[in-house]
């Protein structure tokens, strides 16, 4: 195996890890709703997971930086699902530090809702993204 197909593999692992738990992490919350007080840790986890996302999927661009000298070409179609994809994970990230700090209590079922929202179209627009590229 190639150092480059080792770096992007390593990379991705930990990208679709991130991935399940952003999505995973708001339909437990949903479907099992656990008691109140674990709310915060379970935001914090969450918070850590949108960082993830964030980390690792600039991360491949960075990899093919410091691999190849030069950005991925994208085709357009690619290009605006990256664009969605950095936007949800942005929304993802700054909603939930916003109900950490600023929530009374444990979010709602439409915070918890609206942050699966946001995984569910990261993860459809990264299949997009992935078969456009």
């Amino acid at each position: 195996m190639a150092i480059d197909s080792l770096i992007y593999s390593l990379i991705q692992v930990l990208h679709n890890l991130g991935a399940a738990l952003v999505l995973g992490a708001p339909v437990f919350w949903l479907l099992l709703a656990p008691p109140l007080q674990r709310a915060r840790p379970a935001l914090l986890i969450l918070a850590a997971a949108w960082a993830l996302q964030g980390i690792t999927g600039a991360g491949f661009g960075g990899a093919s930086w410091w691999l190849y000298g030069r950005l991925p070409d994208l085709h357009p179609i690619a290009f605006v699902a990256l664009l969605i994809k950095i936007g949800c994970m942005t929304s993802g990230l700054l909603f939930t530090l916003y109900l950490i700090f600023t929530a009374h209590g444990a979010p709602g079922r439409l915070a918890w809702g609206a942050l699966a929202a946001l995984s569910a179209i990261a993860l459809s627009a990264a299949a997009v993204l992935r078969w456009n590229a």
